[in-house]
């Protein structure tokens, strides 16, 4: 869990950059029409709230259990047994260790950005994320140790240039099998009263904020208790399919040179 939350906001850097890029003069480039390709990973964005404000949509409301049937002398009557197993993951924090999963929330950056709306599915060995900043989206995909990036309101993709990737290390993305659970507290979320759960490791630990089975917000933290990614979730699903981790059908590819030149004209 930890290791995943390291990572993303290393490529959310990335995306900002991107953004960057684009109001730099990437967006005089012609677009080209879609040809009628699976885009909607990478072309669908939500508005995030800055407030930082969770989805109330996902706060499970509390159910009573019903009564067990009985018959005329009040002997509880038999019942079916269940025999269907879930086929995947149904609470939020597996999904989410299941290395398959499709995240879309909204990421503090700072006091003047407030949040931003964040897209990400990860699929054991690549990640493709999304996200935007003043009305410009940008997009990454990275498996192994190649990425794009992508600009989808142009149609545009690049390949990305290897110091853009940093130190991102693909093999390393997934559960931390040293994160310890430390335990839970019942918290106030925006007025709802939810479940905070806390893992740590050496150097860091994670609060996830639950409601039932769907997590609302995760925030990590340095091993000196100062906040390093505050991330709301609108929502996570398991399994996102491979549509998600290619280019769409209708972009066309920029030359290298452009994007370099565009990366020493915004510095």
């Amino acid at each position: 869990m930890l290791i995943i939350l390291k990572k993303i906001f290393p490529l959310v850097c990335i995306l900002l950059i991107a953004a960057v890029l684009c109001s730099c003069g990437i967006n005089d480039v012609p677009t080209l029409p879609d040809s009628g390709g699976d885009a909607e990973f990478f072309e669908e964005t939500h508005t995030a709230d800055k407030s930082g404000a969770i989805n109330s949509d996902r706060v499970q409301k509390e159910t009573t259990t019903a009564e067990p049937a009985t018959d005329e002398t009040g002997a509880p009557l038999p019942t079916e047994p269940t025999t269907t197993a879930p086929a995947e993951p149904t609470d939020d924090i597996s999904i989410f260790n299941s290395k398959s999963f499709l995240l879309v929330g909204s990421m503090y950056i700072d006091a003047e950005t407030g949040y931003v709306p964040i897209k990400i599915a990860y699929k054991t060995d690549k990640v493709s994320m999304q996200t935007q900043l003043s009305g410009i989206s940008a997009s990454i995909i990275i498996s192994g140790d190649d990425g794009l990036l992508l600009f989808p309101d142009m149609k545009l993709y690049y390949d990305m240039p290897k110091f853009m990737m940093g130190e991102f290390d693909m093999s390393s993305l997934g559960s931390d099998a040293n994160a310890e659970f430390v335990g839970e507290t019942t918290e106030n979320l925006n007025g709802y009263e939810v479940i905070c759960k806390t893992f740590k490791d050496d150097t860091s630990s994670v609060k996830y904020y639950m409601s039932g089975d769907k997590m609302l917000k995760m925030t990590s933290y340095d091993e000196d208790g100062v906040t390093e990614m505050d991330l709301v979730i609108d929502d996570l699903t398991a399994n996102p399919p491979d549509s998600y981790f290619a280019v769409p059908d209708g972009y066309e590819k920029g030359k290298a040179s452009d994007l370099l030149d565009l990366v020493g004209g915004a510095q």
